[in-house]
């Protein structure tokens, strides 16, 4: 039996197939990081800091874009020790975007690709992010799409299987209900058969909400779509994602 984990990134064995599967992962090649890197304004002198830094990959990206001074942090020792290999001229630090240990206005911009969904409180790291953040400096930020979280899979066959967020009826009366959008909550998932991954669920509205009550004004809210070099190399997917929203961007202003 493997070593269970609180948190899989805790695990030496997980990173190292996440680290993997991340470098073949079509939704980072073709989605999320086209994505994520064109809504990244100009970096010319500011002050970064990125909030799950992974690998260190995006730490040189940042660097790439013109930013001064680039900070990372990530929860996971494993991950930290990564990018201090891959990206060994950046300052990094293991912390949590829930308890940020920065002075107050320290930052130029803020920058989280996928990783925010994983701590509980995101109204926490709205107000700590807020709190380290230069005045009109900027919060950009991916999680997965809440539309995609509340999906809910249906068996009908052997092969054919159902996601759906919707109900079916006899006649006039509801007989079910598929998925919950409403219900924050917590999920989870296991990956390569390894520890369980957790993260958090919220609806739009309890983001943007929570975001607001932290002091931020939204600038912009972006749903994505993928790159057309994917329709060539995984139609597949291509099919789905280019239909049904698999991460959400905001960019927040202090």
């Amino acid at each position: 039996m493997p070593k269970k984990h609180r948190n899989a990134y805790d695990s030496e064995d997980f990173v190292r197939k996440y680290i993997v599967f991340q470098r073949k992962d079509p939704h980072h090649k073709y989605f999320d990081k086209p994505a994520m890197h064109k809504a990244i304004p100009s970096l010319k002198g500011k002050v970064v800091l990125a909030i799950g830094c992974g690998s260190g990959s995006e730490l040189n990206y940042l660097k790439k874009k013109g930013a001064d001074k680039v900070v990372g942090i990530d929860s996971s020792k494993y991950m930290v020790a990564l990018s201090k290999l891959n990206a060994p001229w950046a300052e990094i630090h293991k912390m949590s975007a829930s308890n940020l240990d920065f002075k107050a206005e320290s930052f130029d911009f803020v920058y989280s690709d996928l990783a925010i969904h994983y701590i509980r409180d995101i109204g926490k790291v709205f107000s700590e992010v807020y709190k380290i953040l230069k005045k009109n400096g900027i919060f950009l930020f991916s999680t997965t799409h809440p539309i995609e979280d509340t999906l809910e899979e249906v068996k009908l066959s052997k092969h054919i299987k159902l996601k759906i967020l919707g109900y079916s009826k006899i006649g006039k009366k509801v007989n079910k209900v598929y998925g919950d959008y409403f219900t924050p909550r917590q999920i989870k998932n296991r990956w390569w058969e390894e520890d369980e991954v957790v993260f958090y669920y919220t609806p739009i509205s309890y983001i943007i909400n929570k975001a607001i009550r932290a002091g931020f004004s939204i600038q912009q809210v972006l749903e994505p779509k993928p790159i057309a070099a994917m329709k060539k190399a995984y139609p597949d997917f291509y099919k789905r994602m280019i239909k049904i929203p698999f991460i959400i961007i905001f960019k927040l202003k202090k």
